[in-house]
């Protein structure tokens, strides 16, 4: 999942804005900051691309993290942890808990996904494209 470039401006825009509690941040907006954090931290890679934002009045460039998502989200997207890889990146995100009473990590939002719950902010464990495969690769092993 590339980064979009609205979603670099709008998570920008809202971590500036964070002290005043003006901007709720997304999902796909938390997992890029966290992702950009743990690079700069030498804990995950760099994809060797680069996009620019605006911070602060001025366009920055900077380099695009390689991919992190939840087991769920890899599953979603044909891989498969493999047996054995732990998470070491863990933070937390947004999950919506309905009806039904099943939580589920909240997408972003659209009109026609609309959620009707909880939501709320759960400590989630995140996997690199190093500790996953795809699931095709699996089944032929």
């Amino acid at each position: 999942m590339p980064y979009n470039q609205d979603i670099v401006n709008e998570t920008h825009k809202a971590h500036k804005h964070k002290e005043e509690k003006t901007m709720a941040m997304t999902n796909e907006m938390i997992i890029l900051w966290e992702s950009v954090k743990l690079m700069n931290e030498g804990i995950i890679k760099g994809t060797g691309k680069f996009t620019e934002a605006e911070i602060n009045g001025k366009i920055e460039k900077f380099e695009i993290p390689e991919e992190i998502h939840t087991y769920d989200r890899w599953k979603k997207m044909g891989y498969q942890v493999q047996k054995g890889e732990k998470s070491f990146i863990k933070f937390r995100v947004w999950y919506f808990t309905g009806k039904n009473g099943k939580s589920e990590e909240v997408e972003e939002s659209t009109e026609k996904n609309k959620h009707y719950g909880k939501c709320y902010m759960r400590m989630t464990s995140f996997f690199t494209i190093n500790q996953v495969k795809p699931k095709d690769e699996e089944k032929t092993a």
